[in-house]
């Protein structure tokens, strides 16, 4: 995919394709589906056939009547001093794409550079590069319906644990008792090992439905990882700590597979992170940094699963439509079809989802502090760089 992009070749591992599964199948479906995605996400801007322009958005307002996205309410005027990335103006050239606006009777236009993962900002125009397009929101599936709700779960799981990370809210939590919580009792009894405790923590996240849960992946003792986050958002309490539960066995693979040719931990500097492997392998192998993360996620209290809300029993349409109706009270959302016509021939539909009112996964090294996203978390507050991959 990095040649169809003109982009150098990437590091071994960097797409983290990867699949956990209770199965050997489910394992396997996941990898493939990851690995769709991913190309869906990258070739996006080549199969695309939404107008698109080069221009300020003062021109642009100017010259078209349309809405353009304001970026400079989102805090992309004020990034990390010294950081890796450029100030936006409304004087600043950039490319543009109109893209429809999930609620809205038309498109609005929004700049390629974070809708779409393929898109190279043309710097030695003048372009600045305002922040990275990621994966999230990002999703495929056998229907667009079911893409649709799983990119926008993303949406949801992202936004709460960099909430939860980077500003002063506290997670909860979860005493793992109770008839609630029966199968994941059992799938954990199964999975037990001697060397890793299993957490989980209800993270909060205000104006958004369902549940977005942390699992983490705490060493005994000196074995790799010493500690390991995965998320996961759901309808059902269960079914998001299921799904934190796989994500969570996933990155410690992960956090081993990086540790093989990371410098020592102890001499890592935390001011460059600008990858999503160097963080994980980072608070994988550094006791004080894996000790700052399990500090974190303790801050709040504890509850019983009966004592949380309750699960949403909607299913199909009614569930995206709950799901993406409390998106669209916080943020705008912007919606493509990604699927290839070679994806499609495999069954699969990819979907592209961008809100960004809400907080996306950044560069550890580069948080967007000045996101007014932060202020529902109760502001900004930790710089540390986060542990997500």
């Amino acid at each position: 995919m990095h040649a169809l992009l003109d982009r150098p070749d990437p590091k071994p591992g960097s797409y983290h394709i990867g699949g956990v599964g209770l199965n050997e199948f489910e394992a396997e479906i996941k990898v493939y589906a990851e690995a769709a995605e991913r190309y869906c996400a990258g070739t996006g801007i080549l199969n695309s056939s939404f107008e698109r322009r080069w221009a300020t958005r003062q021109d642009l307002a100017a010259q078209t009547g349309d809405e353009v996205l304001d970026l400079s309410a989102f805090g992309f005027a004020e990034p990390t001093l010294g950081g890796p990335f450029d100030s936006y103006s409304d004087t600043a050239p950039l490319t543009w794409v109109k893209v429809p606006r999930v609620g809205t009777a038309g498109p609005e236009w929004v700049p390629a550079q974070f809708f779409y993962l393929g898109y190279n900002p043309r710097r030695h125009d003048g372009e600045p590069w305002l922040g990275t397009a990621v994966t999230t929101g990002t999703a495929v599936h056998t229907t667009r319906m079911a893409a649709t709700l799983a990119a926008s779960f993303e949406l949801i799981q992202v936004d709460a644990a960099m909430g939860l990370w980077h500003g002063s809210s506290a997670p909860v939590r979860i005493a793992l008792d109770g008839h609630r919580l029966d199968r994941i009792r059992r799938l954990l009894e199964r999975s037990a090992g001697s060397s890793h405790e299993l957490r989980f923590y209800w993270l909060p996240s205000p104006s958004l439905q369902n549940f977005t849960i942390a699992c983490l992946m705490v060493g005994k003792g000196s074995q790799v990882p010493l500690v390991a986050v995965g998320l996961g958002a759901d309808a059902t309490l269960e079914g998001a700590m299921y799904k934190a539960f796989l994500e969570c066995s996933g990155v410690r693979m992960l956090a081993v597979w990086a540790s093989f040719d990371s410098e020592d931990s102890s001499t890592m500097s935390t001011d460059a992170m600008l990858d999503l492997d160097s963080n994980v392998s980072y608070y994988a192998r550094n006791s004080r940094a894996a000790q700052s993360v399990v500090t974190r996620f303790e801050t709040g209290v504890s509850a019983h699963a009966d004592d949380l809300p309750p699960d949403n029993t909607h299913t199909g349409a009614d569930l995206i439509r709950d799901v993406v109706t409390s998106i669209t009270s916080v943020s705008p959302l912007y919606v493509e079809d990604f699927t290839t016509p070679e994806i499609r021939g495999l069954g699969l539909y990819c979907v592209r989802l961008w809100a960004p009112g809400l907080l996306a996964l950044s560069l550890p090294s580069a948080p967007m502090r000045q996101h007014p996203r932060y202020r529902a978390y109760g502001d900004f507050g930790n710089p540390a760089p986060h542990p997500y991959p």
